[in-house]
């Protein structure tokens, strides 16, 4: 039997089962619009379902404006957004093939496993401290859990499982660097205040978002954008090396604009993962080596005369010198440690820190930068705190299992080709980017650089089920 014979009527119980559920807390208008989605994104998926890739590309493109597109169905109801409605129907599909069509194998999953329960941990612990309703709080709690954990965690599943040709991923590095050429060109847009090419028009509003007056993108943040520009800037460039004349130049243009972008977030942990992750590529690879000593030079070239009218010195002094975010992370750690010992298994309860931390932070040394109450600026403390331990150990067990089949692979895949050794390596740089990056941030406020981490890493998983385990490939 055909997969769109028996995807429609899935997709329409699913559609029956949500009216059904939301039938009696919602407004009969809202109601309509609800179905309106649901039915929209069913027909747009049921054109693209063919290419999974195609999906998650309109996926990834309305995540991108996600803080633009949300609209709400009423107090205390979820926000509803064409990125949540895309991906429910993905994870159809996916279940479709898992358990309809049986074209997922079910072996090697300790991955999923610990994936499975990191997220059912976190439940417990928002159920353990706030309990069970739809008030605000715990809506909001829920939707954290959704960008860093159960979102990316079910890419990481999709890309694995049903991403395997090297078209549909190379598709997939294609579009990732336009959007850094977006990223790009909207962080210098904003740097030169130059509103009117600056798409959506929101991100130039002052009043919403923050780091106003830094490159923050659509994300509304710079600390975030810095790590989606470091991340993509590892794949354009390993596009801009595996691909041929005349879309080479595409690809190297973008790899020279990024880095200027990443420097007008004027955040030093972007700054820093940015050149430990190409420190670390002209290290291991050499074809990354000569790739990047040329970009060194463009810029440099560029920089060196102009740099007085492109930057602003006393701005970038003022943040690379900076001893006040020094102080202030040292007394969050102070305070980390502190509710740690009062709670070392379990944790505070999954996005629980800043409600408790106050009692904790209040007894900390007060200096001059020491002056509101703290919020998570460290994923891993930040999970240790609040997931205690046995969460930390869980989440470091995910992301050890990932870097111990990358390993793997990397000794049994050949050192030339798109899906070569270099893949590899790039996946070692845009993670070293997404981690280093992560003891700075938390990386619950936004869920595209969890996505983009644990796609690639479910390439290299997909990569390794096959060339390492030898098991055939899904249809």
């Amino acid at each position: 039997m055909k997969v769109n014979t028996l995807f429609i009527p899935l997709g329409l119980f699913t559609i029956l089962a949500c009216t059904l559920a939301l039938a009696i807390l919602v407004t009969p208008m809202n109601f309509i619009i609800f179905q309106a989605v649901m039915l929209g994104g069913l027909l747009l998926f049921y054109f693209l379902f063919k290419d999974i890739t195609n999906v998650l590309i309109v996926w990834l493109l309305s995540l991108l404006f996600i803080l633009f597109s949300k609209f709400s169905l009423g107090i205390d109801m979820p926000n509803i957004s064409i990125d949540r409605t895309i991906w429910s129907l993905m994870i159809i599909y996916y279940l479709f093939h898992l358990l309809v069509l049986r074209r997922v194998s079910m072996s090697g999953r300790v991955t999923e496993i610990l994936m499975i329960s990191l997220c059912a941990l976190a439940i417990f612990s928002i159920i353990r401290m706030k309990g069970i309703s739809f008030s605000r709080e715990i809506l909001d709690a829920y939707s954290l859990l959704f960008n860093i954990y159960i979102v990316p965690f079910s890419v990481y599943l999709i890309a694995k499982d049903l991403i395997q040709e090297e078209q549909r991923i190379r598709k997939l590095f294609i579009f990732l660097s336009v959007v850094l050429l977006y990223i790009s060109l909207t962080a210098i847009f904003e740097h030169f205040r130059l509103s009117a090419f600056v798409f959506p028009r929101g991100i130039m509003n002052p009043r919403i978002g923050i780091h106003f007056g830094r490159a923050r993108g659509p994300f509304l943040q710079a600390a975030i954008n810095g790590t989606v520009l470091g991340m993509l800037s590892i794949i354009n460039l390993y596009m801009a090396i595996n691909t041929r004349y005349p879309y080479k130049i595409f690809f190297i243009i973008v790899s020279f604009l990024s880095p200027i972008a990443i420097l007008f977030t004027y955040t030093r942990a972007a700054w820093l993962a940015m050149m430990a992750s190409f420190m670390f590529l002209v290290f291991i690879n050499r074809r990354f080596r000569m790739y990047i000593g040329v970009l060194i030079l463009l810029c440099a070239a560029l920089m060196a005369p102009l740099h007085s009218k492109m930057v602003d010195m006393e701005a970038l002094a003022s943040r690379a010198y900076s001893m006040s975010p020094i102080y202030d992370r040292i007394n969050l750690y102070r305070t980390y440690l502190a509710m740690f010992s009062h709670r070392p298994i379990l944790g505070f309860g999954f996005a629980n820190f800043n409600y408790c931390s106050q009692e904790y932070f209040s007894k900390i040394k007060n200096d001059p930068y020491n002056v509101d109450i703290p919020e998570i600026h460290d994923t891993f403390s930040g999970t240790l705190v609040e997931l205690g331990g046995m969460g930390l150990i869980v989440f470091l067990s995910v992301l050890m299992s990932i870097f111990w089949m990358s390993i793997r692979l990397f000794g049994g895949l050949k050192e030339k080709g798109f899906l070569g050794r270099g893949f590899i390596v790039a996946f070692w740089g845009i993670a070293l980017a997404y981690l280093l990056n992560a003891f700075f941030i938390d990386m619950k406020n936004h869920q595209f650089q969890n996505v983009i981490f644990y796609l690639v890493a479910g390439v290299i998983a997909g990569l390794y089920q096959r060339e390492i385990k030898d098991e055939r490939p899904c249809e």
